[in-house]
């Protein structure tokens, strides 16, 4: 009995509180209303989008483009930078070739001088001691008498020892 009661008292409370037809039909108007209003808004927001995705297509064919023209760009760049590369390599080899020629032309030159600085400290003492022997041989033909006195022995010896060693000077600085 009491499920009964409680059934009847829930049937009378929603059929008061059931919407009449006119309040049904003018909820529907203004949700009608309110449905065509959405509806334009988003065909205003579909044509921006639309908007908007063209220009991200231009400026994403526009990127792919530029992408493009670097790819080149670095091909070329990379082709040039080995190109340099092996330049500077090349460079380098001709400078150690250069380098090495210096260095055994300088070895040769440096024994050349030693072989140089050796004939002429033979040639220099070999015609430093001609010297002193004809001028020795000068003075003894026409100075042989002042051989007794210690200036004419000094000078007897002495100035073909003179002679000899401004020959030798001469021909070691000189030349």
């Amino acid at each position: 009995m009491k499920k009964l009661l409680l059934l009847s008292i829930l049937a009378a409370t929603t059929a008061m509180a059931a919407p009449s037809a006119k309040v049904v039909s003018a909820y529907d108007e203004a949700k009608r209303v309110q449905l065509i209003e959405w509806v334009e808004q988003l065909r205003v927001k579909a044509g921006e989008a639309a908007d908007k995705a063209a220009k991200a297509e231009a400026s994403l064919a526009t990127s792919e483009a530029q992408r493009q023209a670097a790819q080149v760009n670095l091909a070329t760049l990379q082709s040039e930078i080995v190109r340099l590369t092996q330049w500077g390599v090349d460079q380098q080899t001709r400078a150690n070739e250069q380098e090495a020629r210096a260095n055994k032309a300088e070895k040769a030159r440096d024994a050349a001088i030693s072989k140089y600085h050796t004939i002429k400290f033979y040639v220099g003492g070999t015609l430093a001691i001609l010297m002193a022997a004809m001028s020795l041989l000068l003075i003894l033909k026409w100075g042989g008498f002042a051989l007794n006195t210690w200036v004419g022995a000094a000078c007897a010896f002495g100035i073909p020892a003179a002679v000899g060693a401004a020959t030798f000077a001469f021909i070691w600085f000189r030349l």
